[in-house]
């Protein structure tokens, strides 16, 4: 991979690959991620599950060594210029996933159904596709309704952005 950054810099270009942005750093991460979460299979079920679960049944020293691993593809996230409300929903995701990891056993079944390195890559493949398309001219989507923030008892008041019903 080394070797296609250092072709794209002796032809002058900026080293980015010519299929998007960040597209070289999200295999990367797909990579990972999958290693982490969900690279094996249970025999003769659909139950997928990675490093995690594995090295997340030693207590505490497991559930710390793989948290220190989503961190770096926090960080390498972090670097594609995320806002900071997704940071900070990643960091969510990791924070729980090394809180039910702690739990003896119960905590490691958890894990193989909540993969928090999977959920935080999705958060970045839509943030990034969202981005683009702006990037590209095309209008944002509408939010989805009853999403967003808190409207209050029956959609009225705090937060819905229009007058309060009167009463």
């Amino acid at each position: 991979m080394a070797a296609r950054h250092d072709e794209a810099s002796h032809r002058g270009g900026s080293g980015a690959p010519d299929d998007g942005p960040g597209q070289d750093s999200l295999r990367d991460l797909d990579w990972l991620a999958g290693l982490m979460d969900d690279r094996f299979q249970v025999p003769g079920t659909r139950i997928r599950f990675g490093l995690d679960v594995l090295v997340g049944l030693v207590p505490v020293v497991g559930d710390t060594a793989t948290t220190m691993v989503s961190g770096y593809l926090f960080w390498r996230a972090a670097r594609l210029g995320l806002p900071f409300w997704l940071l900070v929903a990643m960091a969510g995701n990791i924070a729980l996933d090394f809180l039910l990891g702690l739990v003896p056993f119960v905590g490691d079944l958890l894990d193989i159904g909540f993969r928090a390195n999977r959920r935080n890559l999705a958060l970045v493949r839509r943030h990034l596709a969202r981005r683009e398309g702006r990037a590209a001219g095309r209008p944002r989507q509408a939010p989805r309704p009853g999403a967003g923030w808190y409207r209050g008892p029956a959609g009225a008041g705090a937060g819905a952005g229009g007058p309060r019903a009167a009463g």
